[in-house]
């Protein structure tokens, strides 16, 4: 950062230091990323799943989901159909359900029907990168077709965080 401002000194351009800041800024998120999947790789997903979880049926109305919101800690929601999975239900698609059509809405017409699969054994560093990709904020796990699990970018973040307490202890 000093080069970059010495450059700005000698050269007076504002526009190249702001382009110097631009690029440093740049490099360090690239830089951070690179290491979160170096810590990230040889760790399967099944380490990282949420596997205590409540999913809603498709023609559920959206009060139930409503109901969840308030009595648990969970913020998405797998939506099932005849026992497959069919959509997720985040708070963004509750409350814009609710909006649009009332707590009698289904949740089958709030949910989100495009989201990332994954299964326990891939490795935690390509989910990531698939799930980073997708509109959807939370990937479901499957294993044999049935669900088994959620993750998020959430969940990541607390496992590693639960990583780096138990290295420090030790």
């Amino acid at each position: 950062l000093f080069a970059y401002l010495y450059l700005f000194q000698n050269v007076g351009s504002p526009i190249l230091l702001l382009i110097a800041v631009m690029v440093f800024f740049g490099a360090s998120q690239e830089a951070n990323f690179v290491q979160l999947r170096t810590t990230l790789h040889g760790i399967p997903v099944a380490h990282a799943m949420i596997t205590r979880f409540i999913s809603l049926e498709a023609d559920a109305p959206l009060k139930l989901a409503s109901q969840h919101i308030i009595d648990t800690f969970q913020a998405d929601f797998p939506v099932t159909d005849n026992g497959q999975v069919v959509g997720i239900l985040s708070w963004n698609d509750l409350r814009a359900g609710l909006q649009h059509g009332g707590d009698g809405e289904h949740v089958r017409d709030a949910m989100t029907k495009e989201f990332p699969i994954g299964d326990p054994s891939e490795m935690l560093d390509e989910a990531l990168e698939r799930l980073q990709a997708s509109e959807c904020s939370t990937m479901v796990i499957l294993q044999d077709e049935r669900l088994v699990g959620l993750l998020t970018l959430e969940n990541i973040g607390e496992m590693l965080s639960i990583r780096r307490a138990a290295e420090a202890s030790a």
